[in-house]
């Protein structure tokens, strides 16, 4: 009887074990058999846009690096909400993830969701992306000065093109305005790329935009940045001065950033956890992966798992504060 006793506790602990993690009490380690399968990696966006782009170019070097297969899937709708909700509610198992972004973390703030940071596992942040304000290369103005004295003098004269509705454009924006004193004549349209065709036709004076949206235009001589909306100088736009060096504080609500970032559900083997950590961090250190970055005017922010928990929170204290400060009507 003990001896059936025995094998039925033994048993028991056995199919309490991780399937996928295995222990080696050598030297105090833990070694984790992961991953035996696919990673599918949820892009909650359509294919070709600037998050599923930077998440393929992870495919070929994971394969490389680690021997492993990720899988991007596109998943649209409701402004990430869609995309990250299937990531959040998957087996945490770590082989569902989430190309989570700011975008996400304004939808919290404005309580446009139920599942909100706090059902994440946070893995890596995969690029920060600043913001810029521009016009066309050869227009009446050349400077953000030029354009806040124009549209003084006659109020709402400039157009000002801008794509979304609560993001970190919409709050630079709101806040370039407060503090200039002056309200432009805005037009919302249905995507950066309609913007810059409007503000290239003629029928637009300036819009707004993350940096990786103007940059071939840039480099082409036809679409010229009038500020950087980040703590410092963009390495891809140097010449280009930031809103502060311009007297403007926009970030007086919070570290308003826009990032994307790899998250799993909550809920993760605190082995896998570190190993899809480790992963990532280390294929977004290689010089690869950063100058595909520098190339798009993106920076690869590269934190521990302290510093990135602080760094998503206060992204969502930043947004939570506009939310308050400026609401979409």
């Amino acid at each position: 009887m003990k001896k059936l006793l025995s094998l039925f506790v033994l048993m028991m602990f056995l199919g309490a074990m991780p399937l996928d993690c295995h222990s080696a009490q050598q030297a105090g380690t833990f070694k984790i058999d992961f991953p035996k399968r696919e990673i599918k990696l949820i892009v909650p966006w359509s294919p070709g846009g600037a998050n599923d782009i930077n998440a393929r170019f992870l495919q070929p070097m994971f394969k490389k690096m680690f021997n492993a297969d990720l899988v991007v899937e596109n998943l649209a709708g409701g402004s990430s909400a869609v995309g990250i909700t299937q990531a959040m509610t998957a087996r945490p198992d770590g082989y569902t993830l989430g190309y989570a972004s700011s975008s996400y973390i304004a939808l919290i703030a404005q309580n446009m969701v139920q599942l909100t940071l706090d059902n994440m596992d946070l893995i890596a942040v995969a690029v920060e992306e600043p913001i810029t304000m521009y016009t066309k290369a050869k227009s009446t103005y050349t400077s953000l000065p030029q354009v806040l004295a124009a549209n003084k003098a006659k109020p709402g004269s400039i157009k000002f093109g801008k794509s979304g509705t609560f993001t970190a454009s919409y709050v630079f924006f709101s806040l370039l305005q407060r503090q200039a004193g002056t309200s432009f004549t805005v037009v919302p349209f249905d995507g950066a790329s309609r913007v810059i065709t409007e503000i290239l036709g003629g029928h637009m004076d300036v819009g707004i935009s993350n940096i990786g949206d103007i940059m071939t235009y840039v480099n082409d001589g036809v679409i010229l940045p009038l500020v950087v909306f980040a703590k410092n100088r963009s390495t891809v736009l140097p010449n280009t001065p930031t809103a502060e060096e311009l007297g403007f504080n926009v970030f007086a609500l919070g570290d308003i950033i826009q990032a994307s970032f790899i998250m799993a559900p909550k809920g993760l083997n605190p082995a896998v956890k570190a190993e899809l950590q480790r992963m990532f961090n280390e294929a977004m250190a290689t010089k690869e992966y950063r100058d595909f970055a520098a190339q798009r005017g993106f920076t690869v922010p590269q934190l521990n798992e302290k510093e990135l928990v602080k760094y998503i929170q206060g992204i969502n204290i930043g947004f939570t504060a506009a939310a308050k400060e400026f609401p979409i009507q």
